[in-house]
């Protein structure tokens, strides 16, 4: 716990950064859980992750420091709303406009859900584009209290979207969403 006249922090560990997320304008709930948190891809290949952070840690630092300018702004403000969408900007000028003009976060419709067990680049780029779209849309937003969570599940989705672009090319991963027709909301 912080010492009374500190901002109570959560520290998160992501690759080999570690980014202090300001914690005094969350509503009230149980504090006893945050602390250091860590998020680790372990499975994967460590040289891949070596390019991944190399590749994506300046962008994390500025969605954490957008993240803080939020949580110091009163909830639908002007100026809250605004760094909600610096957030959203921020995640389109790494993996594109394509998949955000493509989906609706928080929406899957029929034409996602039978692409589960269908293993072709096709697929693999609607869910990986979809899952980044919508799990920085969740962060900006802070649906859920916990958002040492929610920043986990960003990286964990930009990793993922990030590997099929390694292994693809980023070209080939915005047709491959590009080319099916656009979601109904």
């Amino acid at each position: 716990m912080s010492k009374p006249g500190q901002v109570p922090v959560r520290m998160l560990c992501i690759g080999l950064s570690v980014f202090a997320l300001d914690t005094r304008k969350l509503p009230p709930r149980d504090l006893s859980r945050i602390g250091n948190m860590r998020f680790d891809l372990e499975e994967e290949e460590p040289y891949a992750l070596a390019r991944f952070y190399d590749a994506t840690e300046s962008h994390f630092e500025r969605i954490a420091e957008l993240h803080n300018a939020k949580l110091a702004r009163e909830r639908g403000s002007s100026h809250h709303l605004a760094l909600q969408q610096q957030m959203r900007d921020e995640a389109r000028l790494v993996i594109g406009d394509t998949a955000f003009e493509r989906f609706t976060p928080g929406w899957v419709d029929a034409e996602m859900l039978p692409l589960n067990g269908d293993d072709s680049l096709g697929n693999k780029a609607m869910w990986a584009c979809y899952q980044v779209v919508d799990a920085v849309d969740v962060l900006a937003q802070e649906l859920c209290n916990d958002t040492g969570m929610l920043m986990g599940n960003y990286h964990q989705a930009l990793f993922g979207w990030w590997r099929l672009v390694e292994e693809n090319g980023f070209d080939a991963v915005t047709e491959a969403i590009g080319a099916r027709r656009p979601l109904l909301n």
